[in-house]
């Protein structure tokens, strides 16, 4: 079916694993760690987001060198909806539903949690808006209070 030296190959096994994530079935994917967001689980392997994330990274270390072992992480400082759009992310490197209302909410889960990936894919959808003057003086007061909440 696939050679190892085929890209399809690779491919293949990318889509594999965004199957086991956007299943959620915790009885087949093997998941290692669970966040809680306003009450909405999202299951997803430590992996795969530590690879994405500093912060996370952090944790899951400090997580495997004591006795402090959370399988599941609350997360509230995002939406559901932004913070799955996060973790789809790591798994694909992709985003999808990026609007211009919804960057600065981005660039705040990148600044959170440490993602140079995620936050150079904001910068390059930030490059490619086409501001008129009002538009731009709103996205510059929401991003000044951003700035001023400390993201």
């Amino acid at each position: 079916m696939f050679s190892i030296s085929d890209d399809s190959f690779l491919v293949h096994l990318h889509k594999k694993r965004l199957q086991t994530f956007l299943s959620q079935d915790c009885e087949n994917g093997f998941f290692d760690i669970s966040f809680d967001i306003d009450g909405n689980i999202l299951h997803a392997h430590k992996f795969v987001i530590a690879s994405i994330s500093e912060t996370f990274k952090e944790l899951f270390r400090k997580q495997s060198s004591s006795s402090f072992n959370a399988d599941q992480i609350p997360i509230d400082n995002c939406s559901f909806k932004d913070f799955r759009a996060f973790v789809l992310f790591a798994y694909t490197g992709e985003w999808t539903l990026m609007t211009n209302e919804r960057i600065l909410k981005m660039l705040q889960i990148a600044f959170v949690y440490q993602s140079e990936e995620f936050h150079q894919k904001c910068d390059i959808y930030l490059s490619k808006i086409t501001f008129t003057v009002e538009s731009f003086y709103h996205f510059y007061d929401s991003l000044a209070d951003c700035i001023i909440i400390g993201f």
